[in-house]
């Protein structure tokens, strides 16, 4: 038995000796499987997860109005405050580091304050009746060809003296709360804190939520060779901004920064204007729906 699958079982037994039923699964997209069969009281779960890591299956789990409700625990070994402060801030009701040894009791009283919470507002035990339902494939909001300018493109490198740098963005002008060289930053860290700068070997995305400023977000990064650096790499992040984003298009998206990366990595003289092109209208497309 591995650690990941030695610490879901001991946390499965803790559970199930202060009364709690549980259902464990292994990485999110089983979790996903699950929630169509049983929707739980609360959902616990890992970042560093295979296949569907824990920001990922959160973001899905939250943008499900069948599922947004259930409170939700990020329980990780990822403990820097950049990780809690990213963890908290995409919008989980709770965000708790393993520690050695685990203090259970910790746990325990999380779970019964956020279960006791929800049980005032009568949405424990409640019976879902399902006629049909509708998978949005689009959004109910389009975004419109005039707020097509709210779509930022942006792609920042890392500098071996400056750390992360905003090098190219478009548009020119756009409204944001805080400055896209910031954001641009507080990214690179946050996702240089998950797989490590050095494992940056090959291209990775992640699609997010950023609740400050009320956008999601497609982080795209990957590496570039080098032999005089240390590493003999140096990371690269690809990413786009718009007001919403959902789980397909983020991977049409990550089709259209796969077509550019391999200009990047050669450092040819690649269009950043096109990719912005093409990213914008894929997100002005308007929605379709599937019946299941």
């Amino acid at each position: 038995m591995d650690k990941d699958a030695d610490f879901i079982f001991t946390l499965k037994i803790i559970l199930e000796q202060n009364g709690y039923d549980v259902v464990a699964a292994s990485d999110g997209l089983q979790a996903l499987n699950m929630l169509k069969e049983r929707i739980p009281d609360i959902i616990i779960s890992e970042i560093l997860m295979p296949n569907m890591n824990g920001y990922e299956f959160f973001l899905m789990v939250s943008n499900d109005p069948r599922f947004s409700h259930i409170p939700f625990i990020f329980l990780t070994d990822l403990s820097s405050p950049a990780n809690i402060s990213w963890g908290k801030a995409l919008g989980a009701d709770d965000y708790l580091v393993k520690t050695k040894p685990f203090k259970d009791e910790d746990l325990l009283a999380t779970i019964a304050g956020k279960l006791a919470r929800i049980k005032k507002r009568g949405l424990i035990n409640k019976k879902v009746e399902k006629i049909f339902s509708y998978i949005n494939l689009g959004r109910s909001t389009p975004i419109s060809l005039k707020d097509k300018t709210s779509i930022i493109l942006f792609f920042v490198i890392w500098d071996e003296k400056l750390g992360p740098c905003l090098k190219r963005y478009f548009p020119k002008k756009f409204d944001l709360p805080i400055s896209l060289e910031n954001i641009g930053s507080q990214l690179f860290h946050c996702i240089v804190s998950i797989y490590g700068q050095g494992e940056i070997r090959e291209s990775q995305g992640l699609l997010l939520n950023i609740e400050n400023i009320k956008s999601d977000c497609y982080v795209f990064f990957d590496s570039i060779a080098a032999i005089r650096v240390r590493g003999q790499s140096y990371p690269y992040m690809l990413s786009v901004l718009a007001p919403k984003i959902n789980y397909l298009e983020s991977l049409q998206i990550n089709e259209i920064f796969q077509e550019v990366s391999p200009q990047i990595k050669v450092k040819m003289d690649w269009n950043l204007e096109d990719t912005w092109e093409k990213v914008a209208n894929l997100l002005v497309t308007p929605p379709f729906f599937t019946k299941f």
